[in-house]
């Protein structure tokens, strides 16, 4: 199913209600492109992690509704609307655990293949309020990252460094970084894969 941004993005500008993108069609493109099958009847497992805004902690959605779990791990504080499940309410996953390598390793995954977009840090100075907080929220935000990456097995780093987390314009762009750099890493998942197979720690599906 080819991702649009009109069929992903629908905006709110009531700033008050926690972002300006409701994500309903955000929810119901996922579910259309899943024939509307739950987490747990995917047929590739899946999880998607996101950040109980209420408590702090990691929340790892592993059944129920596809479409809303991702609108949940997605949503980004100020872009995507908060997600209203159950009692609680949910935030992005990126939150908390950034790449979330440990969540793959405890639910079973054998090779763990990361995405960063941290893009890496600017050197200069921060001048002003709102750009203090926000390089001491990117300071933070790549050590966290750092320290999780290091127990990936493979690294995709697309270069998305000009494309901010607002920037709906350059919606294709982000995709086709995505896909250019995932390309170009088949070489070393190959050997990864080659490497653990030979040393027996890949099960025989």
């Amino acid at each position: 199913m080819k991702m649009e941004k009109d069929k992903v993005i629908d905006y709110d500008w009531k700033i008050w209600k926690g972002g300006l993108i409701k994500g309903e069609k955000l929810e119901r493109f996922i579910n259309a492109a899943v024939n509307h099958a739950p987490i747990e009847k995917l047929k590739i497992p899946f999880y998607a992690v996101a950040t109980n805004a209420g408590t702090g902690e990691e929340m790892v959605f592993g059944r129920g509704n596809t479409g809303v779990a991702v609108h949940a791990s997605c949503s980004v504080p100020g872009v995507f609307q908060p997600v209203r499940i159950g009692k609680d309410t949910y935030v992005d996953g990126g939150v908390v655990s950034p790449v979330a390598v440990d969540v793959a390793r405890r639910y079973g995954a054998d090779v763990v293949i990361a995405v960063d977009i941290s893009g890496g840090l600017d050197k200069d100075a921060p001048s002003g309020v709102m750009n203090t907080m926000q390089k001491t929220f990117n300071i933070m935000y790549a050590k966290n990252v750092a320290a999780q990456l290091k127990n990936a097995d493979v690294v995709i780093r697309p270069n998305v460094e000009e494309i901010g987390s607002t920037d709906m314009e350059k919606f294709n762009q982000a995709i086709f970084e995505g896909e250019k750099a995932a390309t170009a890493a088949l070489p070393e998942i190959r050997k990864v894969l080659d490497k653990l197979n030979a040393e027996g720690r890949l099960p025989v599906r």
